[in-house]
């Protein structure tokens, strides 16, 4: 038992590294409860108590609380390379490409704003009074009241630029309050650990969600809260008494800010005093906020706004942004706000960093069917493909990065496209690294999901600060501003399909030392294309990056996220809300007000749609579809449990008999049945398998209105419209984790699916083509090419969009329901998308087509019978001017 005899302290303890850093030991009747290491500690090795700061004598492996973390290459002795050179030559067979991003030299200067002295001395403490410029341009922009939005590259100290306005403000008055929105908890934590470095006193942390900031040693404190789904509910009612600076998330500004804004607990406590004096809200990484999710975020922030005017504030956002095609428009469109003052004038140094691209070889025909595997039956699919980027990411990774003995382990992070990818590459890289007899690394190899449970979520980011993780295998949840200096590697499995975030992986790495991403690409046109052409890479990096797209205005948007909560926390809605939900969506909610209204409050009146009074539209944000969801349940002998979700539009998809789904921790279960009536799907499981499966849809689409009129272009005429699609899923493709495709017939498949959606159509001219085959095969390969290139234009994940054609049309269209008009960027870039789509067919050196131009690996049952000449005359002629 530990025990501090001078005070009698027996809970709290803190634990110094021989590194420098510490970690605090908690004590209680169920053990010890140990956090990772994560603050820099002066104080020899060894154990102090918390309270008196004597030093213990103590068992430090009796007790398990040994350093287990092992020794890494330092960034700052990083060769980026030397270890480049060492991936090349360990896969030799592979197609390699390299391009460079030179260092950046920083540019700085003093912003012309007359800081509160407490915080021009807290500035000086740091040393930070030189900025660099994109910083003081966002300060002083903010200082002469605008809303503003930085666009600049990761890690370039955006956090610094919306932080000192708001400190500022905190300062000057104690009335004032701010709100900082985070679209990942796992953000939260780098913020606050940045906010805490403004203090004057040594520690300033009361616990793991609050902090008491003063700036100076005599100056007031500012009380700051972490206020998430992982705080105490104990704890919350100190967050609504006592804090002026919230760090939060949309979720809980959704489902219980606003929920409870103009109530009292029955505590006492309230929101009011916040949105009293709410001067600033900052919005970070709002590029994350795209489709459905960033469509629902944009209606909670007009009901923000809506609450705070009603208590007297008006506040001004600041937002950052990677770099996107129209920071400016989402900010404007996220928040309802508008003018915005744009800051992307990036001023920040960074190291140099080294990209290679790394296209798999193809697999010889012996390796085409899995030795053994009693799960396929028959002949393999004819087209041989390449070996699975995951195969090359273990090498990479297991063998080069951590498993070399020619040098200790490099840091690395891992992005791949789904979780159930991650858990399997996580897995696979463990069992190379045991082939290796490097047991010692095994654990320190993670994968991480959003998916994972708060204290999961938790151990993991702590782990990876710490440097007890040294390689962790991501989805997107970690593309976004986490900040680990020590990560010299990253590992892209699979081009992410939007530049922003191919930017944002890489930006991981390097930023105190060299830094080496590697680009594994698949076998689908864009990303062979981005093989092939290193230079158009470059090209495409320095270009103008995607949009991204919201549209909070969409019927069903606006009405689940927008008026039914928003009528929840003001007892009604007035003609007036027009202003933060638009004309149409509140004339339609207010046809039948009639007589008195509900309510009248500061002279304005509230009637109630009686209809939708018993739904408070306290929906979660982050639904993927606005259609119906049917509830995954596993069958284990009588009892049925669910599992999680899945929406109407991607069930005949994903959930036909036998599908393998993965359940939201990785796990792999095999869909049995389901009711179409019910909504249910039944599972069994958790399985052993070797691969997943994706069906292959069959969509027929009928054009119901017109959003655009048609353009002609060359020779074709583009339009943007309103479509009716009905999928029905015939097919599906086996995707064996070695690389290896098969197709195979469904044995239950669902009855036809209709949704409504938006795309972008293209009316081709029969004459270019000699007959009815030619037509065909070309308008397919033209469908192919377009779909597989879209994701350059838009940033979205790349089965957010669909495409469908028939003998006079190509569609290219959201792949869901719901009126977001996603897809809208790639009718307003036609000819980008077109130029793009001829470059990949082009570059290609093959006679009739293959999976690098013409075929998509989507279309497994639609890559017969392609024309790749046709495709070529089609897209030459749809670039020639009307």
């Amino acid at each position: 038992m530990l025990a501090c005899w001078d005070c009698r302290n027996l809970e709290k303890f803190t634990q110094v590294s021989a590194r420098g850093d510490s970690r605090s030991v908690m004590q209680s009747t169920g053990g010890l409860k140990v956090a990772p290491w994560d603050r820099s500690d002066s104080r020899d090795h060894g154990l102090y108590c918390a309270d008196c700061h004597t030093k213990l004598d103590f068992d430090e492996a009796g007790l398990d609380l040994a350093d287990s973390r092992v020794d890494f290459v330092s960034p700052d002795d990083f060769d980026a390379d030397a270890l480049a050179e060492q991936l090349v030559a360990s896969r030799s067979d592979a197609g390699w490409s390299r391009l460079e991003l030179p260092a950046q030299a920083a540019r700085f200067r003093e912003p012309e704003v007359n800081f509160a002295p407490e915080l021009a001395a807290a500035l000086d403490r740091l040393g930070r009074r030189q900025l660099y410029v994109h910083q003081a341009d966002a300060v002083e922009a903010a200082a002469r009241g605008e809303n503003v939005v930085q666009a600049t590259a990761a890690g370039s100290g955006k956090s610094l630029g919306f932080m000192l306005p708001v400190l500022d403000a905190l300062t000057r008055s104690m009335n004032s309050t701010a709100l900082l929105v985070f679209p990942l908890k796992a953000l939260a934590n780098d913020q606050l650990a940045a906010i805490a470095r403004f203090s004057a006193t040594p520690d300033p942390w009361l616990d793991d969600h609050n902090l008491e900031i003063r700036l100076t040693a005599e100056s007031d404190p500012i009380y700051v809260s972490r206020y998430d789904g992982s705080t105490p509910d104990g704890m919350r009612r100190t967050v609504r008494k006592k804090a002026r600076l919230i760090v939060t998330t949309p979720d809980m500004l959704h489902s219980s800010i606003l929920r409870m804004a103009h109530e009292s607990y029955r505590d006492g406590s309230s929101w009011l005093r916040i949105l009293r004096g709410l001067e600033f809200v900052v919005l970070d990484e709002i590029h994350a906020y795209q489709g459905v999710f960033g469509s629902a975020v944009a209606n909670t922030l007009r009901r923000l706004r809506r609450s705070a005017s009603r208590c007297g504030s008006s506040p001004k956002f600041l937002a950052a942004s990677a770099t996107i095609g129209n920071p400016v428009e989402l900010a404007e469109v996220l928040t309802g706000a508008s003018p915005f003052t744009l800051v992307d004038d990036d001023g920040s140094g960074r190291q140099r960093r080294v990209v290679l691209i790394c296209n798999p070889p193809e697999r010889h025909p012996a390796m085409n069917q899995p030795k053994g595997d009693p799960t396929i039956e028959g002949p393999p699919d004819e087209d041989i493909g390449r070996i699975a980027p995951q195969t090359i990411a273990i090498d990479v990774v297991a063998g080069e990065a951590l498993g070399s003995p020619d040098h200790p382990p490099v840091r690395t992070i891992g992005f791949c496209q789904s979780r159930n990818a991650v858990f399997q590459l996580s897995k696979r890289i463990q069992g190379r690294l045991a082939e290796l007899r490097r047991t010692d690394l095994v654990p320190h190899v993670a994968g991480y999901a959003a998916t994972y449970l708060e204290d999961e979520r938790a151990e993991q980011e702590g782990r990876l600060r710490d440097g007890t993780t040294l390689a962790i295998i991501s989805t997107n949840a970690l593309e976004l501003g986490i900040d680990i200096p020590d990560l010299s590697l990253a590992v892209l499995v699979g081009y992410p399909g939007r530049i922003a975030s191919f930017r944002q992986r890489i930006g991981r790495v390097g930023r105190s030392g060299e830094g080496l991403a590697v680009l594994i690409v698949g076998d689908d046109p864009l990303q062979q294309f981005l093989a092939r052409d290193p230079n158009e890479f470059t090209r495409l990096l320095a270009g103008r990056a995607e949009e991204v797209v919201i549209n909070p205005y969409a019927s069903e948007i606006v009405r689940r996220y927008g008026l039914l909560p928003a009528q929840s926390e003001f007892g009604g809605i007035s003609f007036e809300d027009a202003l933060y939900f638009g004309e149409d969506a509140v004339r339609d909610w207010l046809v039948d007000a009639t007589g008195p209204p509900d309510k009248e409050i500061a002279g304005i009146r509230y009637w109630l749609n009686k209809s939708a009074v018993a739904d408070d539209g306290y929906r979660p944000l982050r639904s993927t579809s606005l259609g119906k969801n049917y509830t995954v349940r596993v069958k284990s002998g009588r009892e049925q449990t669910a599992i999680g979700t899945i929406d109407a539009a991607s069930a005949p998809r994903d959930a036909f008999v036998p599908a393998i789904w993965s359940g939201p921790k990785g796990e792999l279960f095999r869909v049995t049945s389901f009711d179409h009536k019910l909504g249910e799907v039944y599972c069994e499981g958790p399985v052993e398998s070797n691969f997943l499966t994706r069906g292959v849809p069959v969509n027929r689409v009928e054009i119901t209105g017109n959003h655009e009129a048609l353009t002609e272009t060359g020779g074709a005429a583009v339009g943007y419209a309103p479509l009716t699609i009905v999928r029905q899923v015939f097919s599906y493709k086996e995707q064996h984790f070695s690389g290896l495709e098969r197709s195979v017939a469904v044995e239950s498949g669902w009855p036809p699916v209709e949704f409504n959606t938006d795309g972008l159509y293209l009316r081709v001219n029969q004459s270019l083509f000699a007959d009815d085959l030619e037509r065909d095969g070309s308008i397919r390969a033209v469908e192919h090419v377009l779909l597989s290139v879209a994701p350059a234009l838009v940033a979205c994940d790349p089965f957010d969009l669909d495409a469908s054609s028939d003998s006079t049309c190509i569609y290219l269209f959201d792949s869901f329901g719901g009126g977001l008009r996603l897809s809208s960027p790639l009718y307003q870039r036609f000819s980008d998308l077109v130029d793009l789509g001829l470059k990949v067919v082009e570059g290609c050196s093959c006679e009739t087509g293959c999976p690098s131009c013409i075929m998509l690996s989507r279309r497994p049952d639609g890559n017969r019978d392609l024309s790749k000449a046709g495709a070529l005359k089609m897209l030459r002629v749809l670039k020639e001017p009307a």
